[in-house]
Order: structure tokens, then C-alpha cells, then sequence
């Protein structure tokens, strides 16, 4: 029940703030008004109330009391907006002021009408004085004025798209294209009976001529291919869109590339908590920018039965454009199958090899497990596995390795690609969701007692108000990691909160074994270190260290699966580059998006087909996290307080996002960016001074590396200033328990890659 009211609280709010942009959408609105009123070809009446007699309105009112009705649930009269709405109304005629005396006549329509017949007769007029302040001698009524304005609306409507399209007036069209981004941008939570609604008040009350139909307006298919696939239903998108949608990308933000290197994506998921029936995604994503699209989907009771048949048009695709490339503007890409990302199950059902519970389940290597209660895996990496091995199906001994006893997949064909060094090991489900979660789960039940439990929760809930916002979650109780905690939730505590809330209250040995699990995700995550072939060799160190601790801590029973596999995490980190970018987050982001495009049980294919093409005719998902930061819209010397690049993002009012590390090792409490006489762009702050090295012991030297330090506010408080150029990452700064001090962390994903 608490995850409902989670998601219904989600929506509204995400209703809400569709509300807000399109109100701000509409402060364009009264030039097309203006355009309107001048424009005699548009076949708007205005016969009824001459423009003497009536001031410049803005007809967003109407729109607004109807969003307030229909998504916040809240009935809001036209009254209630009227003094508000005018009070910051400026007229185009440089009227700067607007006096409006409101009178509410208690009488129907019809008496309504009469009451402005004879207005018009006795010459009751509005005068403009001195060209600036508008008055009149008698009341004007606004709600008669908004449902008369524009009621010669046509009733007829064409179904082509080219008929709404072509409007002669260029501020109309980009008016209705602009609402058309915004309603596709929010498409999973409103409906086109919503949208709809929405359309005949703007065609009623701008003249605009929005088509009366939601699917003429989103340029809806009529007919999505969708075909049987065992007992269930396929549907494929294709890969050849997918990848001209990546190019066009990077040709949009100059990017030049020769190779397109394809990260594929397969998993599977419930459809709804209620049903049996799910979805398998085979989705596709890039090395560049991680954009991701949708190849195939499968719906159906449970996984498709044949998985070779589920892969065929894909490996098809894939195989062609590996071979031949794509020619896309007169310029030839050629294209790399990069890596394969799934979770333990979803890999063994691809590739066709024994699930995580059998004996000689690893991908990696050819070591066997032990049973005790359950598969676990004790000791060091055994003989790797290779390529050639797996392809000529080498690992099929009935008596020993039986690793490719379920089959053979027909992965194996396509070319450039191996079974195991392009089939990673994931982030998200090993490290995260995998070991994380099972150091929590042994220190919950067996380390840990009840109070100290509790003082890692308080701890957590004293750092809400620390966490910057580039986070999805603040810290929740401890105590319900299991039920309740999600793999950011996860990765956050792991890379981020857990070394300081877990300070003091795990026992030593302990936290340092924990300690040597953070410092090594550090360096794999970090897009710097990374690079560097002696932390690489660091941080595997740490790793087999940490594999070997744990099972002296903890028990070799909990020597799990994904345990033992970090002991190859850093293999695929040297080949592929720092962990997120080739973590299963992207896709399980794109797999949450796809069932809320599910509207009804009936026909869920043809519903995401439909929605996915709707979207694809716009730019709302491929734009909607691309606002850039534009310092020209700024004077000479003026305080900016939000400042956006790349990945970074501060709200110097906010403190929980404003905390920068420069190049130069200083850490900063940013006032506001300013732009200098030689229109040079500096930040303005205080510098927090360095008090010691958060780790300690062996781990002391790799806290400068990792720019993990304690800090204390300088006493002087004086203001200092740096270009902003020398910015290299956002700081998260927690607070130590004596409140005096605090931890500094540099976010990783917003490092400046070099």
C-alpha cells in the first residue's frame, strides 16, 4: 500500500508541474492573441465586442481554472483568478496598468447579453488616459467577454495531419507544436481523453485551430504490427531507427563519431503486481550520450519459451549493420555490438548456460560451487573461460563443467562479438541490488543490535537535508533496506552515505572490511581513476581482499554468486571504462517508462507501440534533460545563483547543492557565479578548510586521490573568487556527529572527463 500512495503522490506532483509549464507555455499567449485580432482571415468574430469596448484579456484564465478542475482536483471559478491574473497583465498597446472593476450580475445568459446590447447602445466606453491607464465609467464582465470571444468554432474536422499543420500564422503553429511537446513530454500520466479537453478550451478560447482529436494531435499510427509468439504476443521496432535516431543525436550536438558501439539491453518485468503477465524488453542504448531505445518487446505469461526465436530478428539486424555498416547523410558509420548488459537469470536464459544456482554457474571462470543450504562459491578466480571455448560449446561435460548443458544460443553467430568478454558484469544487480544488500541483510540480522540499528536510521534522517538533488531518494530507516530500498537507494549509502553513518557504530574490523568495499567502487565508478591501469591493479586488490575477509567474517555460506564475482568486476572496468557506463540502470529507467505507457490490460503491445511513435515524432524525451546553461542571459556583474554544465548542477541558495571541488584541490560553498567586465564567468564563495584525510590507516593516501576529506567553515567567512572553469565536481557535505565538521565526497558523475 505504501508503494500506491507513493506513485499516486508521484503523479500528482507530476501533474502539477504539467500545469505549471503549460502556464508558463501560455505567457506567450497574448501576442498570438494580438496576431489574431489583426489577422481577418482566420474567420474569428469579433463583431459582437468591438475592441473599444473590451481591454486586452488574457484567455489563459480559462485554461487555468480548467487545469486547476481536472488535475489538482480543485473546482477554481474564473473570479478567483481575475485580481491575480491582471495584476501582472501588460498589454501589448504599452498599457502599463489596468484597472478592472469586476460586477457579478446574479441574472441567467439571456439577461447577460441584453445587459451588453444596451451598453454598446448608450455609448458605455472604455477611454484610455494619457495612453497608459485604462478606466471606464461602467463594469465590464469578464466571463461574458471569455465564452463569446471565439464561439463561431467549426464543427468539422479533417483526419490528416497536413490540415492542422499547415496554418498560415507561423506563431500559431509554433504555439501548437510547443503544447504538443509538453503534452508528450508527460504522456505517461495524462490520457488523450485529458489532452482532449484540454485542446477544445484552446481552441475555443485563442482561435488557435488545434484539432479536436488527441490522435490526429500526437500523429497516432492507426495499426502497430504486433504477431504471435508461442503463447504470447512479439513486436519489433527495429534497429535501423534506433540507430539513425543515435546519429541524429550526435550530428544535433556536434558530436563527430565514425563507430556507433551498441550497448543491448534484455530483461524482463511484471506488467503490473496484479498479473501474471509480463514484459521481456530487448532495448538499445549508446556509449556516447546512453540514450536508449526499444528494439522488441515480448508480452506473454512468462519469459518466451524459445529464446532463440525471441532473438532472431534482432540477431539478424545487428548482424547485417556489424557487416555492412549504414550509410545516414551522405556519410558511412560502421557499428560495433559493444557489450550484452543483463541480470544473473536474464544472462543464463540468453546465453543459454546454467542459471547463478547451479554449481558451475559463472560467466567468468570455471570454479565450482559448494552446497550448503544453497549454491555458494569460496576461494579464489579458477581457469577463465574464453570465447572460442564457449562458441565450439567446450563447457558441456555432464560429468564436470556442465556450463552450456541448457543449449546454445544463436548470440554465437554474430560477428566481433564474444560470449564472454562483450557479456559484462552488471552494476546495478551485482554490486548494488547483489552484495550491498547482503552486507546490510548479515549485519541486520546477526552484527547489529536493535539501538545501533536505530542510530544508523537517525543518522541517515540527520542527512536529508545534506543530500544534493541530484539524488532520486533521501536516506530512509535502516531497518527496512530489504523491503523497501531500491539499487540507487543502495548505490547511494554504498558510495556515499554508509562510510559516515556506519562510523562508529560497526564494529572496527568490520567497517574497514566495508571500507575496502567502498574505496574499490570508487575508483571503478570514478571516470578518472579509472583510467589508470596502478588503481585499477589498487582496486582489484582491495576486491580480493574483501572476497576473502568476507567469507572469514561472515561465513563462507554467504560467499554468494555475485560475492565471488567481483573478483572479475575489474576485467570488464579495464575494457569498457567506469561502471555506469555499462550498468543496467538505463534500462530498467527505460523498462519503469514502458509499463506506465500501459493504460489497460487490453492489447499492452499496440499501446506502447502507439505511445513510443508519438513520442518519437517530437523531442520531448530526447531533449527533456537538455536545458543549457546560457550566461548571456545575464548583465555585466550581475549575481547568478543557478549555474548548469555538463552533469553539474548548483543552486547556490540551496545548501545541499552548493558545494564545488576546483581543480586545484580547494573546496568551495558557492555565493553566486558572476559574470566579470571580460565576460568571464567566476564563482564567488567561501573556501571550506581541509582538516584531515577522512580515511585512515592503509587507506589514508587514496582519501587525496578520492578527495574524501574533513572540513570545518573558515572563521574569517571571507568571500573569495575562482573562474568557474576550474570547477572539476559537485560535493556532497555531511555533517559529523560534533556538527562542527563535515565529510566532503565529489559526486562522480559529475566529474569532468578529461
Amino acid at each position: 500500500m505504501s508503494s500506491e500512495r507513493t506513485v499516486r503522490r508521484r503523479v500528482a506532483e507530476k501533474r502539477k508541474l504539467f500545469c505549471q509549464e503549460i502556464t508558463e507555455c501560455l505567457n506567450n499567449f497574448p501576442k498570438i492573441c494580438e496576431n489574431l485580432t489583426s489577422d481577418n482571415s482566420d474567420g474569428i468574430e469579433k463583431s459582437k465586442l468591438t475592441d473599444d469596448e473590451i481591454p486586452s484579456v488574457n484567455p489563459a484564465l480559462n485554461f487555468m481554472c480548467l487545469m486547476n478542475t481536472l488535475v489538482i482536483g480543485k473546482k477554481t471559478s474564473l473570479d478567483e483568478l481575475i485580481a491575480s491574473q491582471f495584476k501582472h497583465c501588460t498589454d501589448k498597446a504599452e498599457l502599463s496598468k489596468v484597472q478592472l472593476q469586476k460586477e457579478v450580475f446574479d441574472i441567467d445568459e439571456a439577461k447577460i447579453h441584453e445587459a451588453a446590447i444596451k451598453e454598446t447602445a448608450t455609448n458605455s466606453t472604455l477611454t484610455l488616459n494619457n495612453g497608459n491607464e485604462l478606466s471606464t465609467g461602467k463594469s465590464f464582465n469578464l466571463r461574458y467577454y471569455l465564452q463569446n470571444c471565439n464561439d463561431e468554432e467549426s464543427d468539422e474536422e479533417s483526419n490528416s495531419v497536413s490540415d492542422f499543420v499547415l496554418v498560415e500564422n507561423d506563431d500559431k503553429v509554433l504555439f501548437m507544436d510547443e503544447i504538443r511537446q509538453l503534452c508528450l513530454k508527460y504522456i505517461h500520466i495524462i490520457t488523450h481523453e485529458f489532452t482532449e479537453e484540454l485542446l477544445s478550451t484552446l481552441r475555443k478560447h485563442t482561435g488557435t485551430p488545434f484539432p479536436k482529436s488527441a490522435k490526429t494531435f500526437f500523429k497516432t499510427p492507426r495499426k502497430i504490427e504486433t504477431r504471435k509468439m508461442a503463447s504470447g504476443e512479439y513486436c519489433h521496432y527495429g534497429l535501423e531507427s534506433a540507430i539513425r535516431s543515435f546519429i541524429d543525436m550526435y550530428l544535433n550536438k556536434g558530436i563527430v563519431v565514425d563507430c556507433v558501439k551498441l550497448i543491448v539491453g534484455i530483461d524482463g518485468a511484471p506488467l503490473a503486481t496484479s498479473s501474471e503477465k509480463g514484459l521481456w524488453i530487448i532495448a538499445c542504448s549508446e556509449t556516447v550520450l546512453k540514450l536508449v531505445e526499444v528494439l522488441a518487446i515480448y508480452h506473454g505469461e512468462d519469459k518466451p519459451p524459445d529464446v532463440n526465436e525471441f532473438l532472431k530478428q534482432f540477431k539478424e539486424e545487428i548482424t547485417f549493420f556489424i557487416n555492412n555498416g549504414i550509410e545516414h547523410k551522405d556519410k558511412h558509420y560502421c557499428i560495433l555490438f559493444y557489450t550484452l548488459v543483463c541480470d544473473a537469470p536474464a544472462k543464463a536464459y540468453v546465453l543459454c548456460v546454467k542459471y547463478p544456482s547451479g554449481y558451475f554457474s559463472c560467466t567468468k571462470c570455471t570454479i565450482r560451487g559448494q552446497y550448503h543450504n544453497a549454491v555458494h562459491f569460496p576461494g579464489a578466480i579458477c581457469s577463465l573461460r574464453t570465447d572460442e571455448k564457449v562458441k565450439s560449446r567446450e563447457y558441456n561435460d555432464p560429468l564436470g563443467d556442465d556450463y552450456q548443458k541448457q543449449g546454445e544460443t544463436i548470440l554465437k553467430d554474430i560477428p566481433k562479438f564474444g560470449l564472454v568478454t562483450n557479456v559484462v558484469l552488471d552494476y546495478m544487480h551485482l554490486i548494488c541490488l547483489g552484495v550491498m544488500l547482503k552486507l546490510t541483510e548479515v549485519w541486520i540480522k546477526s552484527i547489529l543490535c536493535e539501538s545501533e540499528i536505530e542510530k544508523i536510521s537517525e543518522k541517515l534522517s540527520t542527512l536529508k537535508n545534506f543530500v544534493p538533488s541530484d539524488f532520486c531518494r533521501n536516506p530512509r530507516q535502516f531497518k527496512k533496506i530489504r523491503r523497501l530500498w531500491k539499487a540507487t537507494e543502495l548505490r547511494q549509502f554504498l558510495l556515499y552515505t554508509g562510510p559516515v553513518v556506519l562510523l562508529d557504530v560497526l564494529p572496527t574490523k568490520l567497517y574497514t572490511h566495508f571500507l575496502s568495499f567502498h574505496i574499490a567502487i570508487s575508483i571503478l565508478v570514478n571516470p578518472i581513476l579509472c583510467k589508470s591501469e596502478d588503481y585499477l591493479n589498487y582496486a582489484d586488490e582491495l576486491l580480493k581482499k574483501f572476497v576473502k575477509d568476507f567469507e572469514e567474517y561472515y561465513g563462507g555460506k554467504n560467499v554468494t554468486f555475485n560475492v565471488h564475482n567481483l573478483l572479475h568486476i575489474v576485467s570488464d572496468t579495464r575494457n569498457f571504462g567506469p561502471l555506469d557506463d555499462f550498468s543496467a540502470f538505463r534500462f530498467e529507467n527505460l523498462i519503469r517508462k514502458m509499463k506506465q505507457l500501459v493504460r489497460k490490460g487490453d492489447q499492452p503491445l499496440v499501446q506502447i507501440g502507439k505511445r513510443l511513435a508519438e513520442i518519437k515524432s517530437s523531442k520531448a524525451y530526447s531533449d527533456e534533460d537538455n536545458e543549457e546553461f546560457d550566461v548571456s542571459m545575464y548583465r555585466t556583474m550581475q549575481e547568478i545563483y543557478v549555474f548548469k554544465e555538463d552533469s553539474i548542477f548548483l543552486d547556490c541558495r540551496n545548501t545541499s547543492n552548493n558545494c564545488i571541488l576546483l581543480n586545484n584541490g580547494t573546496y568551495m560553498e558557492c555565493h553566486y557565479f558572476i559574470q566579470d567586465k571580460k565576460n568571464s564567468l567566476k564563482v564567488v564563495g567561501n573556501v571550506l578548510k581541509v582538516v584531515e584525510n577522512f580515511y585512515k590507516d592503509d587507506f589514508k593516501d587514496v582519501s587525496d586521490k578520492l578527495h574524501v576529506k574533513i572540513v570545518r567553515e573558515s572563521k574569517t567567512m571571507q568571500s573569495v573568487a575562482y573562474p568557474a572553469d576550474l570547477i572539476l565536481a559537485k560535493v556532497c557535505k555531511f555533517p559529523l556527529e560534533d556538527n562542527k565538521h563535515f565529510v566532503v565526497i565529489p559526486l562522480v558523475h559529475t566529474y569532468k572527463r578529461k
